[in-house]
């Protein structure tokens, strides 16, 4: 019988201090979502990291079943948590490929309730990016950052020195989440829009202006792009008007005292369609 199973992965390397908060973070969310299974996988990233992962686990496993006997919960949650980890270590560069092996693992053999990969301070920045990509074809993945300590820099308004490091979890926002997968989806499907856009980050790149660009530079700058590749057909003040209210609706531009400039989301979108 399939079981509801929920994943947390580990890329290991350097210090593991988020491990106990991310599984008891992630612990809970499973639990509320009927999961009957959390798979706890490491994967390391470097030969020491791999060689020191079987004590390191057995270390985790000892805090786990410790937990559970000091809530009387040892009979009902004993084989809640499934520790796994990954024979030699793997290249930072192959992250998206084995990330995308280790979810499709699961979904063939369970009914499968989301991933989640949860970063630590000496995660490369590369591993970020790869999940981040990697979400876009799965919108189940997601990705938290622990704190391995109290950041005194944190707006008053949200410190709070006395919570638990599992109580202020960050999650990211990954290419794959709604927010960015709708107008990445709109914008890849509308040629025109897509135009639009792009133009109005080149002159950004172009200028470094945060202020952003009247209507007027914009249309100048997309004709002039189109007799350059050869197009006859000119973009109308009208067209352009209208492009730029879906670019607003998707957030992927901030209009201001009649200019227009690219969001951060619209940078992220830019990035991923520019040649």
């Amino acid at each position: 019988m399939r079981e509801k199973t929920a994943l947390l992965l580990f890329p290991t390397a350097g210090r593991m201090d988020h491990t106990i908060p991310a599984i008891r973070y992630i612990q809970k969310l499973a639990k509320e979502r009927g999961a009957k299974k959390l798979v706890v996988e490491f994967l390391p990233l470097n030969k020491i990291a791999s060689q020191n992962l079987p004590k390191f686990i057995q270390s985790i496993e000892e805090i786990h079943t410790k937990e559970l006997r000091d809530e009387k919960s040892l009979s009902e949650y004993s084989n809640f948590l499934l520790f796994k980890s990954r024979n030699g270590f793997i290249s930072s560069a192959d992250w998206g490929r084995i990330l995308e092996e280790v979810i499709e693992d699961i979904k063939s053999t369970s009914i499968f309730l989301g991933c989640t990969v949860a970063l630590g301070s000496d995660v490369p920045e590369d591993i970020a990016l790869n999940t981040s990509l990697t979400s876009l074809s799965h919108s189940d993945l997601t990705m938290i950052k622990v704190p391995t300590g109290y950041d005194i820099q944190t707006p008053p308004e949200l410190f709070n020195p006395e919570a638990r490091l599992s109580d202020q979890i960050k999650r990211h926002e990954l290419l794959g989440s709604l927010s960015i997968r709708e107008p990445l989806i709109f914008v890849a499907k509308n040629p025109v829009v897509r135009e639009v856009l792009m133009i109005i980050r080149k002159l950004y790149d172009r200028e470094k202006s945060t202020d952003g660009f009247k209507s007027q530079v914009i249309l100048k700058e997309i004709n002039s792009h189109r007799s350059e590749v050869g197009s006859k057909v000119a973009m109308s003040s009208t067209n352009l008007a209208n492009n730029l209210k879906y670019l607003r609706g998707y957030k992927l531009i901030k209009s201001e005292k009649a200019k227009h400039n690219v969001t951060s989301t619209g940078m992220i979108l830019s990035g991923i369609l520019s040649d």
